[in-house]
């Protein structure tokens, strides 16, 4: 084929399942389907078991005579490298759910076994056809002129085929070319943004190679300009001209020097990501779920004054150097379990608003947790806390668990204000306590006096705790 023709690299290659849908609902939309409605509901790269299909939509139709009327099509996408199997498919013919046609969108091919029984079942329910486009279909479609995606001004959906196409080609040149074509067609098309940062992810996730950083780089700065507003190469971008509501999944991405500072992602997927040189995410929002698992940042990172809506998996994550969550809001579950810390972890001033795990992480150099605020439980069960670990002016306000942590040099739980009371189920690390009663503070075990009804009796929730008071003086 010819150079520039877009079934040469086909633009689904590569994507994600939920990527893979989006692809349909635009070529879709472009063929003239209206009023479509996407299922996914999940949080992450993949679509979730949504108990139907994908997709569905309506397509206006035309008798001879002129009279219109509507079509509901349930689509359904599947992408496999092997032929697709009846068994993959069987469970939604059976769904109680009526439509005039169904449509199978599949990236491979269909079964010769499957594809007779498709038919077995078409005769039996011949009041819904049942059409299937498998992956020779969608390159025909592709480059129909039919399958245009018109915004207000009139971009074709086959002139984006095109330069995704060339971000693929062997030519960094091409390549760079490519890309700032594509932020083009996203500045000045707004229903275009969301498969253009699918196309520059895509290109990320592919393999990195040493002549390659340069343009890699650019692909970088195209997210950071209009999920940021904050570009080295330009002016900053005003408010109003960034891109809204818009997923990021670069999930087993090679990153250098990513800068995403006060950025805003829908759904952000970083999921064995490797971080090189100086990583920055400060005062960014994540509106959903960030999943970080599994990542590696051979440099430091900085996570200032970030806000994670629906929390942040950061397990088995790797830290190379200083990891920094300074002032940080979790407002849903914060799971670190498993992470590993080679230099200082600082989490000063974090709040953590809903429960959070620290299960068997390992912080090498310290952690510090100054002025931390625990709203709900917190587990360091099986922590290795290594020179120190400091929970100077913490609250912790119900669970706490400690089981099995170790440290080599010291812990610090001065002035720690412990809400709990023994209320809930406590386990401090060897050599600490926190006495029951009213008292609010965490102290030494050999700091404890032989009584402590005479140290607390004017200990109360709504006064300073005479330990504290003591220990201050």
């Amino acid at each position: 084929m010819p150079y520039g023709d877009p079934m040469s690299h086909l633009p689904f290659d590569g994507l994600s399942s939920t990527e893979f849908e989006r692809f349909c609902l635009r070529l879709l939309e472009g063929l003239g389907f209206k009023n479509t409605e996407w299922r996914k509901g999940a949080v992450g790269d993949y679509s979730p078991a949504d108990g139907g299909y994908d997709l569905e939509m309506m397509l206006t139709r035309h008798d001879p005579d002129g009279w219109e009327y509507q079509e509901t099509w349930f689509v359904e996408c599947k992408q496999r490298k092997k032929a697709l199997s009846f068994n993959e498919i069987s469970s939604l013919l059976s769904l109680d759910e009526e439509a005039d046609v169904l449509l199978l969108m599949l990236d491979g091919h269909i079964s010769r076994q499957a594809r007779e029984k498709l038919g077995q079942w078409q005769n039996r329910h011949p009041q819904t056809r049942l059409r299937i486009w498998e992956r020779h279909n969608l390159e025909d479609l592709c480059t129909q002129e039919k399958a245009r995606a018109l915004d207000s001004n009139g971009t074709p959906f086959s002139d984006f085929l095109v330069t995704s196409s060339r971000v693929r080609s062997q030519d960094p040149i091409v390549r760079r070319a490519a890309l700032a074509a594509l932020e083009r067609i996203g500045i000045a098309h707004p229903n275009f943004r969301q498969p253009v940062v699918d196309t520059v992810c895509q290109y990320l996730r592919a393999p990195a190679e040493s002549h390659d950083q340069d343009v890699r780089r650019f692909a970088q700065s195209i997210l950071q300009r209009w999920l940021t507003g904050l570009d080295d190469r330009l002016e900053p971008v005003a408010d109003d001209e960034i891109w809204q509501d818009i997923d990021l999944d670069l999930s087993g991405a090679h990153l250098v020097d990513f800068r995403f500072v006060s950025g805003r992602a829908t759904r952000a997927i970083f999921k064995d990501v490797r971080f090189a040189g100086v990583t920055r995410f400060g005062h960014t929002s994540f509106r959903h779920h960030a999943d970080f698992s599994g990542s590696v940042f051979h440099d430091s990172v900085d996570f200032t004054s970030c806000t994670f809506a629906l929390g942040a998996d950061f397990s088995r994550t790797t830290f190379h150097d200083w990891s920094s969550f300074y002032s940080a809001r979790f407002d849903g579950y914060a799971d670190f379990s498993a992470s590993h810390h080679v230099d200082e972890a600082s989490f000063r001033r974090t709040r953590f608003d809903q429960p959070a795990s620290f299960v068997s992480a390992a912080f090498q150099k310290g952690a510090t947790f100054e002025r931390a605020i625990f709203e709900q439980d917190i587990f360091f069960d099986n922590t290795h806390f290594g020179e120190f670990g400091c929970f100077e002016s913490a609250t912790f306000q119900t669970v706490v668990s400690f089981c099995g942590s170790t440290v080599d040099g010291d812990m610090d739980f001065s002035h720690t204000t412990n809400r709990g009371r023994g209320l809930y189920r406590q386990v401090w690390p060897a050599g600490w306590s926190s006495p029951y009663r009213n008292c609010l503070a965490v102290v030494r075990e050999e700091d404890m006096p032989d009584s402590q009804d005479s140290l607390c009796e004017d200990c109360t929730p709504t006064k300073r705790c005479f330990l504290r008071e003591t220990e201050e003086s």
